[in-house]
Order: C-alpha cells, then structure tokens, then sequence
C-alpha cells in the first residue's frame, strides 16, 4: 500500500516457540482523513489480551502517522457481527459501529447468457485504453458493479450481474461472492438480492476518532 512503512505500521506476535498467534497492520493513503485498521488473533490464543495489546500499538501508531494539520482524522476497524469479544474490545477502547456490510453470495449453474438491454453494447476491458475510463466510473459508482445514476432504472445492473454469473459457471466457478454496503443508498442490497444472492455473514465498521 502507498505510504506503509512495514517496519513501523506492521506487527507480529509470536509465541515462545515462535509460533505466529496474532498479527495488525494500519494504513490509509490520506492518514490526515482516514486510517484502516486490520487485527485477528488465533482462535487457541483468545481471551489473553493480545488482541487489546496489538489495537493498543496499532493506535498509537495511527496517531503518529496522522499530521497536526488541524483536521481530525478517524481510525477504522472491522469484525464479523457474531464477534462479540472484538465488539466489546472495540467498544472499551471508545469505538462505534459506523457501518454494516454483507458478504452475499449465490450458487451457480446452468446460468444463460442475458441479452442486453435495448441501447445497450457490452464488450471486454481494453487495457491501454480504459484505465481512466473504469476509474472514474468506480468513483462514481462506488462499488465493483455500478451504473451511472443518467442510465440507472434500465436493467444494465441486473444484466451485468447475469452475464457475470454465466461468464463465471462457463469457466468452472460453482459460487458468485460479493460484499457491499448493507446501508447502500443506491438499492444495490435490493438488486443482488432480486438475482438470488443471499446474506452469508454481516461485517461491522467501527470507527474511532484519533485524539492527539
């Protein structure tokens, strides 16, 4: 990731034979914003206060790679929602729930090919050409699979969610996955769910407000 310095932003704990038993690493590329925290622990070395002592490091140093511009920057963090030691780890440590996200899913298998809508072509990405192109149609859109807002309420989503899925069985997958914003402002939730995706496992976004 741009800006990690892996000496400094990165750790490792270790047991005495070591033995790898929990690991944390923060990163943002606009640290003076926003920072992502990620920390897991092996299920054998629960309840040992590692994981409080790597969100410990992991905030001190996210404070530290924060600049004294002024602005006050937030650090993120995330678990399953059936994580009720992360939850209340997080909540001691002055973190709210900012966000849901579900991890979707949907079995594939004889999937036909969808035509597209009416005005509507289809072709491969063109490396070389459409870099910029497919860059900021994901700003704009936000997710991996996205319409424009001018040529939404036409079927494309739904279209390119079929032809995915057919494009995906013809070459061997038995499963399609996506995650996406369970708060979703766009309907997206409601477009997975009308091609048969269904909820597998909900993901919670804590965020912390990093005080210098």
């Amino acid at each position: 990731m741009p800006g990690m310095d892996l000496d400094r932003d990165t750790w490792l704990v270790a047991d005495g034979n070591d033995a790898p038993v929990a690991f944390g690493l923060v990163q943002g590329v606009h640290p003076e914003h926003s920072q992502d925290s990620f920390i897991r622990v092996h299920p054998g070395h629960l309840g040992r206060g590692i994981g409080g002592y790597v969100l410990d490091a992991v905030e001190t140093r996210a404070k530290e790679r924060a600049p004294a511009s002024g602005r006050q920057a937030v650090l993120w963090a995330s678990g399953t929602a059936t994580d009720r030691a992360a939850s209340a780890l997080l909540s001691s440590r002055g973190f709210d729930v900012a966000r849901h996200f579900w991890h979707m899913e949907r079995e594939l298998g004889e999937e036909p090919v969808p035509e597209p809508p009416p005005g509507i072509t289809t072709r491969t990405f063109r490396r070389g050409q459409d870099e910029r192109l497919a860059h900021a149609l994901m700003e704009e859109s936000f997710e991996m699979v996205g319409v424009r807002k001018p040529r939404r309420g036409r079927g494309i989503g739904t279209f390119l969610l079929r032809r995915a899925f057919a494009d995906l069985a013809r070459r061997g997958h038995r499963r399609a996955r996506l995650n996406v914003d369970a708060g979703n402002e766009t309907g997206a939730t409601r477009l997975y769910e009308r091609v048969g995706m269904r909820v597998r496992r909900e993901f919670l976004v804590y965020e912390k407000r990093l005080e210098r």
